[in-house]
């Protein structure tokens, strides 16, 4: 295999995952209110975990939701960013924690980005018990999971170096 066919190949691979982040995402949105039935909100995994479903027009706790394309091209920014990153880093031959990671990223900015676009605010649809009161009333989705986890490949890639 040459250089060519490998990182059209692993091209592929990071494209993919950043579509199966997305998709799913926009999967279990498309589901949520099926799955809750009529009830409000429905706690699963031993009440560690509560299904409910959340309009988030704004960012984190409603912040700047009375700004909608504020949030609307803060979100978009960052989507290009990432996306233009990523298809820099998509060039390079290793750096395979970065661009798993900024795919992650990617793939939840953009299922958030489209929710903001098509519906003009998030669905966010779960939380998680906490001892602290105050940070039950955070509400997530998958995306955020996403983006969670490839902040966190990222960090953690850096650490290691920069080649993994």
């Amino acid at each position: 295999m040459n250089n060519e066919q490998y990182k059209g190949g692993e091209t592929m691979f990071f494209q993919m995952i950043t579509a199966a982040s997305m998709l799913s995402d926009q999967y279990v949105k498309t589901h949520i209110d099926e799955w809750l039935g009529s009830h409000n909100q429905k706690p699963i995994y031993n009440g560690n975990v509560i299904l409910r479903k959340y309009h988030n027009e704004g960012m984190a706790l409603q912040s700047l939701s009375r700004y909608p394309w504020t949030v609307r091209l803060l979100n978009g920014a960052a989507v290009l960013m990432t996306g233009a990153f990523l298809r820099h880093l998509r060039r390079k031959k290793g750096f395979i924690g970065l661009k798993l990671g900024f795919s992650l990223i990617l793939g939840g900015g953009l299922s958030n980005l489209f929710d903001r676009f098509t519906k003009g605010y998030v669905v966010d649809y779960f939380s998680i018990k906490f001892p602290n009161k105050d940070l039950e009333k955070l509400v997530f989705n998958l995306a955020d999971m996403f983006v969670f986890l490839g902040g966190i490949i990222v960090l953690a890639s850096k650490k290691v170096g920069k080649r993994d």
